[in-house]
């Protein structure tokens, strides 16, 4: 299949050669002008329009770097060749074997560089590991180094594109304003649209990363080694379709300054050779790891909200980290701390530790359970709401009204419940008015506006909740389920009238095996309790 890609390119960029040899030699030379500036526009405005306005979060966003850089490519391209169809009406006169010489010429030019933004653009759209076979680069299936993997193109259109837009950036189109030339700041673009693809599961992995779901929590340079440690915490939205955060080493870089500071020369790219992470929801308890087999992948504790981990680069002498890389979302480095033997474990998160005031409110013990069935909702695969998804037979996310029906529905057809991932359980709060978690009623008032509602564990750890099953009574109940951006607060709870019968159950994604200790609206404490999560 890797003959098929590689044939599809050359006709391709002879095709657009061909086109624009017999448009004749000055079409041909304007629409290469016009490719360059398109181009140059499109990579100059890629990373600011997508991960600034397009990566919110959902579905889209593993999407969002290709069809953010063909989109801006084809548009810059249209928009400069309109007017120029229209200002210039013919050709010069040249003879004939000169428009089809040297158009053909500078076709061909059109076409590499045409070809090589598109390659490079479908590179970063998420998918299979290989794409007609292809994989550009990759880990070494023994050694798990980053390298050349497999078949390479016969014409790297994608890579020869890319060193030109480099080489401009830092030479006639250099960014003066902002000095921050594409060759220096997100280099070897074409190796990373192979790379971001070596996710979990041959690809199935997240591609991409919101801007506000990791933070560099601390830069730190050993000074005897040069070996750079990047401390990172992730969020809920860095976290695969909301289940556990992974990562392989290939869709993490560190890019450094280019030596000397003021030149225009590659800087030194490099990939973590270990890391270091929470193994267990004991925040207590880290590992380190290396990067030496394929199937190694920084990951998350099931269940927990935030995973922190710390990036080991091997950086040669007298180079020093500018950026770290994640998923295509560039963080700055902040100014490195200098140290000899520095501990690659970090210690306690203390801002992420909760705690449960001993004796405040009752007990919420009966309140809570740990099961995920939907019940009373009896609802086959057939007749899901398209708002509402499943997998195996398990809701994942969504937002839909159910109404009870006495209908039969087959045993295999039938949707079992609420999906747990690997290492977690579902457990159920029931906060409806005149539970001992009831926070509808008196407590109300007294309840912070934007506390975070969480259920919190012997060791410190919160759960906010995934979703919630409001029951309405008259038989009808509405399911939400949002495991990536969770329900925060109250406010975004529905409101349960004071008559009538309404039932409310926030639905929590745990951690197996911690004990629950009470649950929480911000700092205040609303009930305690002592329930296992087996």
């Amino acid at each position: 299949m890797t003959y098929l890609l590689n044939i599809i390119l050359i006709l391709s960029v002879l095709l657009i050669a061909y086109w624009w040899a017999n448009q004749g030699l000055l079409s041909s030379l304007l629409h290469l002008i016009c490719v360059i500036v398109a181009g140059t526009i499109a990579f100059a405005f890629w990373e600011p329009l997508v991960a600034g306005l397009l990566l919110r979060g959902n579905a889209f966003d593993n999407y969002a770097w290709g069809i953010g850089l063909i989109a801006l490519f084809l548009g810059s391209l249209l928009a400069l060749r309109l007017p120029l169809d229209r200002l210039v009406h013919a050709n010069i006169r040249v003879p004939e074997w000169a428009n089809l010489t040297f158009g053909f010429v500078l076709g061909i030019g059109s076409g590499i560089l045409t070809m090589g933004i598109f390659m490079i653009g479908a590179g970063h759209i998420q998918t299979h590991k290989l794409v007609f076979d292809y994989q550009g680069f990759g880990r070494d299936f023994r050694t798990g180094r980053i390298e050349p993997v497999g078949p390479q193109l016969w014409i790297p259109v994608d890579r020869m594109a890319n060193g030109f837009f480099e080489y401009v950036s830092v030479g006639a189109l250099h960014p003066t304003f902002s000095g921050t030339p594409l060759k220096q700041v997100n280099p070897d673009l074409y190796k990373q649209a192979s790379l971001l693809r070596d996710s979990y599961d041959d690809g199935k992995g997240m591609f991409s990363l919101v801007p506000d779901a990791a933070e560099v929590r601390s830069f730190q340079i050993d000074e005897g080694t040069n070996r750079h440690f990047v401390e990172v915490r992730f969020d809920t939205l860095a976290r695969d379709w909301g289940e556990m955060l992974t990562l392989s080493p290939s869709q993490v870089r560190l890019i450094c300054y280019p030596r000397p500071r003021n030149s225009t020369g590659a800087p030194e790219v490099l990939h973590p050779s270990h890391w270091s992470q929470q193994v267990s929801s004991d925040s207590s308890d880290f590992g380190r790891f290396g990067f030496d087999d394929p199937f190694h992948y920084v990951t998350s504790v099931p269940g927990q909200e935030s995973a922190r981990a710390i990036f080991e680069f091997e950086v040669p002498q007298g180079h020093t980290g500018r950026y770290i890389q994640i998923r295509g979302t560039r963080f700055a480095l902040p100014r490195p701390d200098a140290e000899r033997g520095i501990a690659s474990t970090p210690t306690r998160d203390q801002d992420t530790a909760a705690t449960v005031t001993p004796g405040a409110g009752q007990s919420i013990q009966e309140s809570l359970s740990v099961n995920n069935d939907i019940r009373p909702v009896t609802v086959s695969v057939n007749r899901l709401p398209g708002s509402m998804r499943e997998v195996d037979r398990y809701l994942t996310e969504g937002h839909a009204q159910f109404q009870s029906s006495r209908d039969r529905v087959a045993p295999n057809l039938r949707i079992r419940g609420i999906h747990e991932p690997a290492g977690t359980r579902i457990v159920k709060l029931d906060v409806s008015r005149g539970t001992p978690a009831d926070l509808f009623g008196a407590i109300r008032s007294q309840l912070p506006r934007d506390g975070r509602m969480a259920l919190v564990d012997a060791n410190g750890n919160r759960y906010t909740p995934i979703g919630y099953m409001h029951m309405q009574g008259a038989g009808n109940t509405t399911i939400r389920l949002d495991p990536s951006r969770l329900i925060p607060n109250v406010e975004q709870l529905p409101m349960l009238p004071s008559s009538g019968r309404h039932e409310l159950y926030l639905v929590f994604q745990v951690t197996r095996g911690v004990t629950i200790t009470g649950f929480n609206v911000g700092d205040l404490t609303i009930g305690t309790a002592n329930l296992e999560v087996r």
